[in-house]
């Protein structure tokens, strides 16, 4: 296991108490997620210097970037193995200057999947079509795929 997946598995054993949502998540297993994949985590503020201490915390980091928005706090992740990893701390849903999801109807509509607190994929339909329409882009071929494969009458 490479240090980047390594770090995932225990950033969310750690962060498991917090109130988070893991947005467009469809690989079902934390372990499945692409090594070229960033995290996209919708949190409380609050819980800002909480995730700071796990990311400085790792041992197998070797640098460390971190841009500050108003809506989002951003981390580079490098590791010494040469793998690489993003993390997008969004603390609204905002594009464009507009909310285009409510963080309450986020997290009413939070529920785990193998131990991790995701939302439905209605939800992330809705998310998915909101944020690529208001950046005037196709849903990424990864998403049709999934949605391809769901049961027809069940996008729990």
């Amino acid at each position: 296991m490479n240090h980047r997946n390594a770090f995932v598995e225990n950033f969310f054993q750690e962060i498991e108490e917090l109130e988070y949502t893991l947005l467009k998540f469809t690989e079902g297993e934390i372990t499945n997620i692409d090594g070229q994949s960033d995290l996209d985590i919708l949190l409380d503020k609050k819980a800002l210097p909480f995730v700071a201490s796990i990311i400085r915390a790792c041992q197998d980091v070797v640098n460390i970037g971190e841009v500050n928005l108003e809506s989002m706090t951003q981390y580079f992740i490098y590791f010494k193995d040469g793998t690489f990893l993003q993390i997008d701390c969004l603390f609204s849903l905002i594009r464009k200057n507009m909310v285009y999801l409510s963080n309450a109807e986020i997290q009413q509509d939070t529920k785990k999947i193998n131990g991790i607190k995701t939302y439905s994929n209605s939800s992330l339909f809705e998310h998915l079509v909101l944020f690529n329409q208001l950046n005037d882009s196709g849903l990424p071929e990864k998403y049709v795929r999934y949605f391809h494969t769901l049961p027809k009458d069940n996008l729990e």
